[in-house]
């Protein structure tokens, strides 16, 4: 045979077989690309809720992706969105992240996470703010520590540990706190009444 048949039918044929198991391989990672992306994109959510890859496999973010918009009464305390994970075994709330942009001192913006699970608080993020370092921002980057793990359902619990972290660091935040803390207990009223409505 020619050497000018021979050369395309065996370039052909190795980009024939290269082509395929290019393929192959697409079809069996896109789904664990696809949701490592997910997971990149969810990565605050994610933490809050203490969710691995293992886990995440086993949920239903809803939405699937964005974000569901806050009601009026949410969003007039501050809070903007929200995303649920749900158990895929039975579509029950394993657990839900808010999103908040509230006014602290001097109408500077104060940019959170609150997260729930469990019934209840599963974190805060301070994701960006413009408070006095040595007042207000010491406050939020230790409110995490301060309200994880109080219940959802329990306000009088909730102000009280905030106040005694203020008492035991003598610190005057009420500007800071002013918008925050009904931000705050408004996503908590609300994942509240999710946990109800379900049962």
């Amino acid at each position: 045979m020619n050497k000018f048949v021979k050369l395309p039918l065996f370039l052909a044929t190795v980009a024939l077989i290269a082509g395929a198991a290019l393929a192959s391989v697409n079809y069996f990672t896109l789904p664990i690309i696809t949701l490592r992306e997910q997971m990149a994109l969810d990565a605050g959510y994610l933490e809050l809720l203490e969710i691995d890859e293992s886990k995440y496999a086993s949920l239903n973010r809803v939405p699937e992706s964005g974000t569901i918009a806050a009601a009026a009464e949410l969003s007039a305390k501050g809070i903007i969105d929200y995303v649920m994970y749900e158990n895929k075994s039975d579509d029950s709330l394993f657990g839900i992240v808010y999103n908040g942009l509230v006014s602290g001192h001097k109408n500077n913006t104060i940019v959170f996470q609150v997260g729930f699970k469990g019934g209840i608080f599963a974190g805060y993020n301070n994701v960006s703010n413009q408070e006095t370092p040595t007042y207000g921002g010491v406050y939020l980057n230790d409110l995490d520590d301060i309200i994880t793990g109080l219940p959802a359902d329990d306000e009088a619990a909730f102000l009280t540990a905030l106040n005694q972290y203020k008492t035991d660091n003598s610190l005057s935040v009420t500007n800071t706190e002013r918008n925050l803390v009904p931000a705050l207990w408004a996503a908590a009223s609300h994942y509240i009444s999710l946990l109800e409505d379900a049962s």
